[in-house]
């Protein structure tokens, strides 16, 4: 896939009248700096996103970044929100939102700062839990903050409508840190980890496979020599958690071992967890 900006006034148009016609939300209106872009496979448009000026206040998003509100007021330029995001109708390619919403990232930086002149340091996003689960954001490697207070802002100020919508953090430049939220409690993120003295293969899996355990403490030395190479990208604040939950996928008994299926069973708690060899140390509480 391709993903780059609307261009043109008629591309705009577009933009508008399929996010419109399509979007859950519907087109609104994005507030404050925004880019809208297309994403194409080939010739065809697939889906459109945007990404403009994020919320104001967002208790999930401050505590885990851990400003004050002096810190707030200057620095909540760097953030961005991920406005709108649409896989047009009838497209069915598997993997293609999170596939979509990395590309985004990666060129989001610098089109943000060749626009408006600031170099954003993070994405925000919300998903509402009733339609969806988010696998598309976690496989992506999104962080689930939590939910929202139920707020909406209006004219008047902020009304509650009672619907909390999940936050969703990607950090972009990790090294915000040195300038805003130094005080931040440490907070440990549940891991996922792999009990290999506890797994056999599903015979569905792999069908006339018998491995002893020589052969799959061998296996598991490969694995990780294999990704030794990559370990700093994967140790990386907004991927950490996102490639625990890649190797478990690799390590169970999953048929797909692709990334949202494995983002659906090892990224979400227990609920939708397989009986493998991957496990939380998640409290049941983190799920949706």
């Amino acid at each position: 896939s391709v993903v780059r900006p609307v261009r043109d006034k008629d591309e705009n148009i577009l933009w508008n009248r399929l996010v419109k016609a399509h979007h859950y939300l519907g087109f609104g209106k994005l507030l404050g700096h925004q880019i809208k872009y297309f994403a194409f496979l080939g010739k065809d448009p697939v889906a459109a996103l945007s990404f403009s000026a994020p919320a104001l206040k967002l208790s999930a998003r401050d505590n885990w970044i851990g400003w004050d509100a002096g810190e707030r007021k200057a620095h909540l330029s760097r953030i961005v929100n991920n406005s709108r995001f649409l896989i047009f109708p009838n497209v069915k390619v598997r993997n293609l939102a999170s596939s979509i919403l990395g590309r985004a990232l990666s060129r989001l930086p610098d089109d943000w700062e060749k626009r408006f002149g600031l170099r954003p340091w993070m994405v925000e996003s919300f998903v509402d839990p009733s339609l969806y689960a988010g696998t598309s954001y976690r496989a992506a490697g999104f962080l689930p903050l939590g939910p929202t207070a139920g707020f909406a802002k209006t004219k008047a100020g902020y009304a509650h409508h009672g619907q909390p919508k999940e936050v969703f953090l990607f950090v972009l430049d990790p090294s915000f840190r040195t300038v805003v939220g130094l005080m931040r409690p440490e907070v440990l993120e549940p891991e996922v980890t792999v009990n290999f003295a506890t797994w056999t293969p599903d015979p569905e899996v792999a069908d006339g496979e018998r491995l002893t355990q020589t052969e799959i403490a061998v296996l598991a030395d490969a694995l990780i020599r294999f990704h030794e190479p990559y370990a700093d990208l994967m140790n990386h604040v907004g991927r950490k958690r996102m490639s625990q939950a890649y190797l478990a996928g690799l390590c169970s008994n999953l048929e797909r071992k692709s990334a949202e299926p494995i983002a659906l069973a090892f990224d979400r708690g227990p609920r939708a967890r397989p009986e493998l060899s991957a496990t939380s140390s998640a409290n049941p509480g983190w799920d949706d």
